[in-house]
C-alpha cells in the first residue's frame, strides 16, 4: 500500500475561487451602499429645498 501525496491544486483553486467570490460580494455591497447613500442624500436635499420654499415668504407679493 503506497501512500499518495495529497493533491493540493484543487484546494488552491477552491481557495482562489472563494477569495474571488468574497471580493465580488464586497464590491457589490459597496456599490449597493453607495447607490443607497446617493439616493438618501438626494431625497434629503429635495426635502430641504421643499421646506425652504414653503417657509419663505413670497418674493413677489401682490398688494
Amino acid at each position: 500500500m503506497a501512500s499518495f501525496p495529497i493533491d493540493t491544486s484543487k484546494e488552491m483553486k477552491l481557495e482562489r475561487y472563494n477569495s474571488y467570490i468574497r471580493r465580488l460580494n464586497s464590491t457589490k455591497l459597496i456599490v449597493a451602499s453607495s447607490k443607497l447613500l446617493f439616493r438618501v442624500t438626494l431625497l434629503v436635499a429635495l426635502i430641504l429645498i421643499f421646506f425652504f420654499i414653503i417657509s419663505q415668504p413670497q418674493i413677489c407679493q401682490v398688494d
